[in-house]
This record gives structure tokens, sequence and C-alpha cells, in this order.
């Protein structure tokens, strides 16, 4: 099982007020725009353009330093949400390539009992009786070649990601966590989608060859019926 850790590193930082007010503290610069605010209005000529820009400002100072720990709590519960969507997609990843391994060995017992069809029975095909054989044989190519490919990846082992993350913020696991799931999410989808070319080729060459041997076995009879 490939393990996705420590595929990328990210690090949650949240929004300081101090820091978006360009390293002023928050509660100087709440002063600052209030005390121009009132200087403004009090003005005889007042711009109530800039007046409503200074507010605006105020304002929103005023929700980021009182509510930082809510703009937290919406990550986290995007973030939660992100997960859960992210486990959903990778479970459906596996159903599918699931499918496609089914399909792809129905194939090649499809071709197992064609080779022996075509071995009991190359005295009534006549003198071409060999290339149903080496269609069979090409299209067993890429069959061979999907069911010998390693598995699927379903994101770090549960035991290495806690003792990596155990001690550590809960936010930062959860990112690395969602970091590991969508490498794995990549991995898997251009595996499945490899395997259904190789899937289609297959049957497309089967297809073809057997085409190609019926009509030589046609034109040229058996010499016993």
């Amino acid at each position: 099982m490939p393990c996705m850790a420590n595929a990328r590193s990210y690090k949650y930082r949240a929004q300081d007020p101090d820091a978006a007010s360009g390293g002023e503290p928050a509660t100087a610069r709440i002063a600052d725009l209030a005390e121009d605010v009132v200087e403004a209005i009090s003005e005889a000529d007042r711009d109530w353009r800039a007046i409503e820009q200074r507010v605006r400002e105020l304002l929103d100072l005023v929700a980021r330093r009182a509510c930082p720990r809510a703009a937290d709590g919406d990550t986290s519960i995007a973030l939660n949400a992100t997960l859960a969507l992210s486990q959903t997609q990778i479970l459906a990843q596996v159903t599918d390539e699931a499918s496609l391994d089914g399909r792809n060995m129905g194939l090649l017992a499809f071709n197992g009992a064609l080779l022996g069809g075509t071995l009991a029975a190359k005295g009534l095909l006549g003198h071409y009786w060999w290339p149903p054989l080496v269609a069979v044989g090409i299209a067993s190519v890429p069959c061979l070649w999907s069911a010998l490919k390693k598995t699927s990846a379903y994101g770090p082992k549960a035991r290495d990601f806690f003792e990596l993350f155990g001690g550590r913020p809960g936010m930062e696991a959860q990112i690395q966590l969602l970091a590991d799931l969508d490498d794995a999410f990549a991995f898997n989808a251009a595996r499945i989608r490899a395997k259904e070319l190789r899937l289609q080729l297959a049957l497309g060459m089967l297809v073809v060859g057997l085409v190609v041997a019926a009509l030589l076995i046609a034109v040229v009879h058996p010499a016993t019926i």
C-alpha cells in the first residue's frame, strides 16, 4: 500500500488583525480610526465618501479583532467537510478500480477459454488455425499488465500519521492529512485511467485479431472437415 505521508507540508496561519494592519497594534488602529471619523464628521465641509470609507474600515477591523475565533471555526468546519469529501472520493475510486479488475479478469478468462477451444479444434480450422492464438496472446498482454500493477493508494498509514502529527495542533494535522489524501486521489485517478485504456486496447486487439483470423479461415477452407 503506497504511503503518501509527508508528500507535502501545509501550515495553517490564522489571520492576525495586528498583522493585517501593517504591524500596528489593532487597539491603537481602532482608536485612530475612530478619532478620524469624529474629526471628519465635526468638520464644516464634510466629505461623506471619505467618512463612509473610514467607518467601513473601522467596522471591519473591529469585527476581525472581536471575532478571530469565529473565522478559525469556519475554517475548521470547511476543512472537516473537505476531508470527508476526499475520503468519499477515494472510496469511490477503490470501487471503480475493483470493477475494472473484475472486467479485466473476465477478459483473461475468456481468452483462456478461447485458447483452449482453438487448440482443441485446430484440426477443423485447417491451415490457419493459429491466428486466433496470436490475437488471444496479444490481447492478454495489457490484461496481465493491469493485473500485476501495484495496488491503489489509500493515504498515509494511520499509526505512522499519528506518530508524526499526534502532538501537533489539530488544524495542522488535518491540513496535512488533506494534502496526503489529495496525493492519493491523484495517484488513483491516473492509475484507473491507465487501466481503462489498457482494457479498451485489449478488447480492440482481440476483436480485430479474431476478425482477421475468421477471414483467413474462411478464405482458405480446411483440408478436412
